[in-house]
């Protein structure tokens, strides 16, 4: 198994934007297990728990409850319309999508369309998931979360690893990805494979939440 991966990229990447800017950047967290056939991954656990301790009110969907492409989900008042196409649906692991697997429970989100839309009702400071499978196909992952109003948008690429289709490796590889934003209103999620678009992935525990605040 590859050694764990550093898992919180804000602060080491944002300081000098954050010195400048009337907004701080956004904290990212990522983590990724490789090989992670043995239904093990800490490390992309460990970026979830360095996540979820930033945030005070969560919500968390795992997909348990529901079918199709087109989700309509409570995410514990939030409202979130999960906007897929013909290659998307919520599945479970089978033949058919090799090394696609929940990390909770048994269902997950497939996504084999270019883009995924998450549209939330009530708007998020923080946005967090498990992706499964991704880039061992080729595929490269990026997230893009913005406001409804259209005054605040960032993109990040997910910094997962690529091999090309047929290579043989990362099937069943696991991350995490969170973006934290403090003091921005977050509507708006996209989930875009801008690399071989056969490569498939799955999405699991898909988080939503606010910043925690301190308490005098």
């Amino acid at each position: 198994m590859r050694p764990l991966r550093a898992f919180l990229l804000g602060p080491l990447l944002l300081v000098a934007a954050a010195a400048t800017s009337p907004r701080p950047e956004p904290l990212l967290f990522f983590g990724e297990d490789w090989d992670a056939a043995d239904g093990d991954f800490p490390s992309a656990r460990a970026a979830h728990d360095a996540f979820v301790s930033y945030l005070g009110r969560i919500a968390r969907e795992d997909f348990e409850a529901q079918r199709g492409a087109v989700l309509e989900l409570p995410m514990g008042g939030y409202g979130a319309r999960v906007v897929g196409h013909a290659n998307d649906s919520v599945s479970t692991a089978v033949a058919r999508t090799p090394g696609r697997r929940a990390t909770s429970h048994e269902r997950f989100f497939e996504h084999g369309s270019e883009t995924l839309v998450i549209v939330l009702d009530r708007p998020a400071e923080a946005v967090g998931f498990y992706g499964i499978d991704v880039g061992d196909a080729g595929g490269v992952l990026i997230m893009t979360v913005a406001a409804a109003d259209g005054s605040w948008e960032r993109s990040y690429p997910v910094p997962h690893r690529v091999v090309p289709r047929g290579d043989g490796q990362g099937d069943a590889a696991v991350l995490f990805f969170g973006v934290v934003a403090p003091g921005v209103a977050i509507e708006r999620i996209e989930l875009r494979n801008a690399g071989d678009p056969g490569d498939g992935f799955g999405y699991d525990d898909l988080i939503v939440g606010q910043v925690r605040r301190l308490v005098s």
